[in-house]
């Protein structure tokens, strides 16, 4: 049994570690796009509906998540008027699969010279490593392999809790 777990874990795992991996290469990112325009509250959704910046008639999500899911953006960024805003078309599976809610990844939104919100593509892949659905995709199957294929090592004990009175 043990020699068709391995496969099945690294199926699970692989896909959001080398999407991460690419992104976080600075080579590999896809360059970040302009835009100037209108400045309004929408609501994208896809599975879950969430507040997003739209500026002209593109629809910014400011967050990063691998399946595609709409990331509400902070009250100041929801602003009315003008603006300049840099975003990122970062790949995810609902834009590959062609039923993306948002247009990209905001990146920086400008409103009269001054700057609203900035985040780099960088920190919205490592916010997605570790407070995304992909983390727990990763973790937790690896965590039940070693409890599993090593049921008396220090780690098993530790995540079982094993030494707790």
């Amino acid at each position: 049994m043990g020699a068709r777990v391995w496969p099945r874990v690294l199926a699970f795992a692989a896909p959001p570690v080398l999407l991460w991996t690419w992104l976080l290469t600075p080579s590999l990112q896809p360059s970040p796009r302009q835009i100037s325009g209108a400045i309004s509250q929408s609501t994208a959704c896809f599975v879950v509906c969430e507040s997003v910046v739209q500026v002209a008639d593109l629809k910014l999500s400011c967050g990063f998540d691998v399946l595609g899911l709409p990331s509400p953006c902070p009250s100041r960024t929801l602003l009315s008027g003008t603006a300049q805003a840099t975003y990122a078309p970062l790949p995810t599976l609902s834009g590959l699969l062609g039923r993306s809610a948002t247009s990209g990844v905001l990146l920086e939104l400008r409103t009269d010279q001054k700057v609203v919100y900035r985040r780099s593509v960088r920190s919205h892949v490592l916010a997605s490593v570790y407070q995304g659905w992909g983390f727990h995709a990763v973790y937790w199957p690896l965590v039940g392999l070693i409890i599993w294929r090593w049921p008396n090592s220090r780690f098993s004990r530790r995540v079982q809790w094993a030494n707790s009175r």
